[in-house]
């Protein structure tokens, strides 16, 4: 085996080992270090400063390290600021990340922030259905890298209220510039690296024949509110989450769209080792040039497993599972759902013909210490589809 190869293993493997336990830290990163992880100098007044890092791997930027200092007091009202720099090895340039936010009244309730940034960005969607860990393992063992990419350029304004451990509302205004970025054919991959990697799509304007490539300003406001009561142990509660978008001429820039979607998760134990899940997501867009990065996609394994990823795409979106569960053992899930839903564009509601339903069947595997890992084999309700098989890596 190749130095090259046994290095990259090693980092995997490394990577692997170390994600559950920094991912609590920094939301969103494949590996990460803070102050905790390493010598950190501490203030009289319980201020620490420290390194912190994050790691990343992709079709468009390579390996992306990031580098750079957090600091965080547990005893004061002082501003926490994380400041980070980043380097993609499959493109020239570098990235930073620099965030201030000042706690109000105490430590975990009222907070607001500002950030400056110039880095690799994806949709809310593709960060929500493949992890990180997920994403970068595929990408480095596979050549399959299911998430598009951009680069968001500029800065943001936040105010977080936490009322409970349960509910949690955001608000905040974003001006960024966006623009496309290219697939790095170049990106080594540990299998299958003789083969193309999937092409990143260039940001768009429009829908269906209307589409036009587009690189612009994007002045926004987004609000967003959760509630969580969920208790894994116990396998009981829900899960409800909104959030609205608007970017119009009020806001300036060069995009004028709305964007609002909800989605719900209740679950419940039925007996000592069944379990049901529901799961519901609607969401409604409008806008004469509407952007291709905040379209809603259906299609893979996270929602309309029977079908392609991302195959089908829209302004609107609606679609629903059920999941019964049975707990084997402990570590040991078999899960059996149906799925159905359909994106379409348009102001009229959608066409009951147009629907889309699919069957399928998941083993799921927990690993302590590392994540979930689980598997699925589902086959779309319509003549001339195949089965679909597919599998993921998950932290909780």
């Amino acid at each position: 085996m190749s130095a090259r190869r046994v290095a990259l293993l090693v980092l995997i493997v490394v990577t692997a080992a170390s994600t559950h336990v920094f991912a609590h830290e920094i939301p969103d990163a494949f590996l990460e270090v803070d102050a905790s992880d390493f010598t950190s100098f501490c203030l009289d007044d319980g201020g620490c400063i420290g390194p912190a890092g994050r790691y990343y791997y992709n079709r468009v930027d390579g390996i992306n390290f990031y580098l750079g200092l957090r600091y965080r007091s547990d005893m004061h009202l002082h501003p926490r600021v994380l400041a980070l720099w980043g380097w993609p090895s499959a493109r020239s340039g570098s990235m930073y990340q620099l965030e201030f936010e000042q706690p109000l009244i105490d430590q975990n309730s009222l907070s607001f922030g500002v950030g400056f940034y110039d880095k690799t960005n994806t949709s809310r969607q593709d960060a929500e259905r493949v992890q990180d860990l997920d994403n970068n393992l595929r990408a480095m063992f596979a050549r399959r890298d299911l998430r598009d990419y951009f680069t968001s350029e500029g800065g943001n304004f936040f105010v977080n209220y936490v009322v409970t451990p349960q509910l949690r509302f955001r608000l905040e205004f974003k001006s960024e510039n966006l623009s496309s970025l290219d697939t790095a054919q170049s990106v080594w991959s540990l299998f299958r690296n003789d083969e193309d990697w999937r092409e990143n799509p260039p940001l768009t304007v429009g829908i269906e024949n209307g589409q036009r490539e587009f690189e612009g300003k994007m002045k926004s406001w987004v609000g967003s509110f959760e509630y969580d009561t969920r208790d894994e142990f116990e396998y009981s509660g829900w899960r409800l989450r909104g959030y609205y978008t608007y970017s119009g001429e009020r806001s300036g820039g060069d995009y004028d769209f709305r964007r609002i979607d909800f989605d719900v998760m209740p679950y419940w134990r039925i007996t000592e080792t069944q379990t049901l899940t529901l799961k519901a997501w609607w969401g409604l867009g409008s806008g004469t040039d509407y952007p291709s990065q905040e379209m809603f996609y259906l299609g893979g394994m996270e929602n309309m497993a029977g079908y392609g990823d991302k195959e089908f795409s829209g302004k609107n979106v609606f679609w629903g599972r059920v999941e019964y569960g049975v707990h084997v053992w402990e570590e040991f899930e078999v899960i059996y759902y149906g799925d159905l839903g359909e994106a379409w564009n348009g102001s009229t509601g959608f066409d009951s013909s147009e629907i889309l339903y699919d069957l399928g069947i998941g083993f799921r595997w927990d690993f302590p210490g590392l994540g979930d890992f689980r598997i699925d084999a589902a086959h779309a309700l319509e003549d001339g589809r195949d089965l679909q098989v597919d599998f993921r890596l998950y932290v909780y």
